[in-house]
Formats: C-alpha cells, sequence, structure tokens
C-alpha cells in the first residue's frame, strides 16, 4: 500500500460508467480529484503527481455509483 508518487487503481464494471477518484488529507482536504470515464470490464488507472503530497496517512475514495465503490487508507512516504 505504501506509495511514493503514483497509485495504480483496478476497476471492473458492468458497463460504461462514470465516477470519481478522491484524494483526501486526514483533516478532510481534497488533495487530489479526478472524473474518470470507464469502459465495460476491467480498468486500469494510473494516478500520478503524487510525489508533491506530504509523507501521512491519506483517504483515497472510489466512487463509480451502484457499478464499483471503494473507500480505503494509503500512505504516503518520502523517497
Amino acid at each position: 500500500n505504501p506509495f511514493v508518487s503514483s497509485i495504480n487503481v483496478q476497476i471492473s464494471t458492468q458497463k460504461i460508467t462514470r465516477g470519481s477518484i478522491m484524494i483526501y488529507a486526514n483533516d478532510g482536504r481534497v488533495v487530489y480529484k479526478r472524473i474518470v470515464e470507464l469502459s465495460q470490464g476491467l480498468s486500469s488507472i494510473e494516478i500520478n503527481g503524487l510525489e508533491k503530497l506530504a509523507a501521512g496517512i491519506y483517504i483515497l475514495d472510489i466512487n463509480f455509483g451502484e457499478e464499483f465503490r471503494r473507500t480505503e487508507k494509503i500512505i504516503k512516504e518520502h523517497k
């Protein structure tokens, strides 16, 4: 789970769907937001540019409505 500058997320959906990927700091601030449209089946999404975040614990929230929803803690490490 620890990451330095990027995260790879795999999502499986039954139909074409649109949703969001968000990363929150511990104080609730949104530090990353991306709207994504997925094709049916398995999709791989690379989240880059995270090296600027301070080391610590963040919340990754992936929300594609009824198709897919996941929230988990992620850990940012220094290089």
